[in-house]
């Protein structure tokens, strides 16, 4: 059964789309099979591997409409240019979800259920959620077994991450009783300034071991792999921005095997 991942923040600019996208490419370079699923209405997932045409059928969008017992699970599966990585694409209309399912039953479980197959095919679903806390924000937090949190090492991002642990503290208790927080990953870390270091320890002090180790660093590579249609990985992969991610999936999957080894 595969494992799904939520790559959540509802402010911007922390790093959440290239983390999503870092995180499901190395895990698929490392031999698991990976969909990663945009859940983004600005696609810029889907953009940043040279997948533009999110407003064709095959989107997430058509996938949490689809009201057929039996859908084709193929149809909304797209194969990127690296081996085990496939994605759902992302769509611009997924704005207008908050208004689409505010009349359907059990709409907070819509993409549980649609998604629930695709566990059978896949190691690991990584989605990557939108900027905010909406309809689709609570569906990705139903249908995931963890949260992961991608910090920018700054002040305001700090704020985000108070109001984003309230929404999961309430969704395991209502809807996801088996959802966990899987960890907070800091993004754009600059060793050299004191700003970085301040939001590193306010955020050790209050989460604690939740706080991966790693740290993704600045890095003009990181910020130039989307416009090459690239993973950084793959754009460069002996660049320090390439090495942490590598290092980061590392340390994801030794969290993941202590916590099975747990229970």
């Amino acid at each position: 059964m595969g494992y799904v991942l939520a790559v959540l923040n509802q402010k911007g600019g922390v790093g959440k789309t290239t983390t999503a996208v870092s995180l499901s490419a190395s895990l698929a370079q490392e031999g698991y099979k990976t969909l990663l699923i945009d859940a983004d209405p600005q696609c810029n997932a889907s953009v940043s591997l040279g997948l533009n045409d999110t407003n064709q059928e095959g989107t997430l969008y058509n996938l949490l409409l689809d009201d057929e017992k039996e859908f084709d699970n193929n149809k909304y599966i797209v194969k990127t240019c690296y081996d085990n990585y496939h994605i759902i694409l992302g769509s611009e209309v997924l704005y207008a979800l908050d208004i689409i399912f505010s009349t359907k039953s059990r709409r907070e479980f819509i993409l549980r259920d649609r998604i629930q197959n695709y566990r059978n095919y896949y190691d690991f679903i990584i989605m990557d959620g939108p900027p905010n806390l909406g309809t689709l924000s609570v569906n990705i937090m139903t249908a995931s077994d963890s949260i992961l949190i991608p910090l920018k090492a700054d002040f305001l991002s700090l704020q985000g991450v108070a109001v984003l642990l309230d929404s999961y503290h309430k969704m395991k208790t209502y809807l996801n009783p088996n959802l966990y927080l899987n960890g907070v990953l800091l993004n754009m870390y600059n060793i050299s300034t004191n700003l970085s270091k301040e939001v590193e320890d306010n955020i050790l002090f209050n989460l604690k071991e939740l706080v991966y180790k790693t740290k993704i660093p600045q890095n003009i590579k990181i910020a130039e792999s989307p416009s090459h249609k690239q993973p950084v990985i793959y754009y460069d992969p002996k660049c320090i921005g390439s090495i942490k991610y590598k290092e980061f999936t590392q340390e994801f999957l030794e969290r993941l095997h202590n916590k099975k080894l747990k229970g």
